[in-house]
């Protein structure tokens, strides 16, 4: 019985591998391109990764098992096969050398009637030289008689041992291949049920990637509208600061205005410290103005 091939059954392959990528290219491949993102998209790779390493290993060990199972099933009926023929050549060889004696004694003593009558023959002639031969040849007749009536005894008992042999054999041959037809079908559903897990862990590992990507735009989306509104915030706030300088004349006209998340930056020159001061002050008194940088210079 040949060893059976172990089929090892290949991983699926997982969306977007990280073979050969660095940072920036496995970050790009999400919305926000965060370091968050990239770990929590690393260990789900991972993760899916190590499951379909645990379906290979048992998948391996059910392999293996199955191949001992058929070894077993092999060296059963060979020794099966090597009992029915000890157990056949134990009844048939009594019978055969039985029988080769029977067939021995039947030529001999038609050999010794031949010598008999050509003794006897030799001296005489006529008619007893033939009543002589005639006798002989009934004598070896009745020899042959014999031996045939004993052969018919002993070669149904042959034919029977043989028989009885082919049949046990046919019955280790039926059992030995049902048996391998049970293996091959475990190891058939052992591919099959891998096949579905690692299709499961697949599904599974990308339905996680495609749930971190849309996580990632969400964050991304709402990134962005935060900072649209804080531009816009920051715009209102310049443009509300500007106002308050313009109110202040010549006196005010080289301040300068910025605003950046809330901070408001105020440069340029005036002439004197008070201006400088009025100018910040009325800025921080600006709705949503986090705090004022004040950067004027006097001269």
């Amino acid at each position: 019985m040949k060893p059976a091939s172990l089929i090892l059954v290949p991983a699926l392959v997982l969306a977007l591998g990280l073979t050969g990528c660095n940072d920036n290219t496995a970050r790009s491949k999400y919305p926000d391109r965060s370091a968050e993102t990239k770990a929590e998209t690393d260990a789900i790779r991972r993760d899916g990764e190590r499951r379909e390493e645990v379906i290979d290993r048992d998948l391996q060990q059910t392999f293996t098992a199955l191949s001992f199972s058929e070894q077993q099933n092999a060296d059963k009926a060979k020794l099966e096969r090597e009992r029915i023929a000890i157990e056949r050549d134990r009844k048939i060889q009594p019978l055969e050398a039985k029988k080769a004696a029977v067939e021995d004694k039947a030529m001999r003593d038609s050999e010794r009637i031949d010598q008999e009558t050509a003794s006897k023959t030799a001296t005489v002639a006529g008619e007893e030289a033939a009543s002589i031969k005639a006798e002989a040849a009934s004598r070896i007749a009745e020899v042959k008689r014999d031996a045939a009536a004993r052969l018919a005894e002993i070669e149904p008992d042959i034919r029977d041992a043989r028989q009885a042999a082919q049949t046990s054999l046919a019955n280790v041959d039926d059992s030995e291949a049902k048996e391998q037809g049970k293996i091959m079908a475990k190891r058939a559903e052992a591919e099959r049920k891998a096949r579905e897990e690692k299709l499961t862990v697949n599904a599974d590992t990308t339905a996680k990637l495609d749930k971190v990507g849309k996580d990632s735009a969400e964050r991304r989306d709402e990134r962005r509208s935060r900072d649209a509104d804080m531009r816009e915030k920051d715009e209102r706030i310049t443009s509300d600061v500007q106002k308050d300088i313009a109110r202040h004349g010549d006196s005010a006209r080289g301040v300068t205005v910025s605003t950046d998340n809330g901070v408001v930056v105020l440069g340029g020159a005036v002439r004197n410290d008070t201006v400088r001061q009025q100018v910040a002050s009325d800025a921080q008194r600006i709705s949503g103005v986090v705090r004022v940088d004040n950067r004027i210079a006097v001269h």
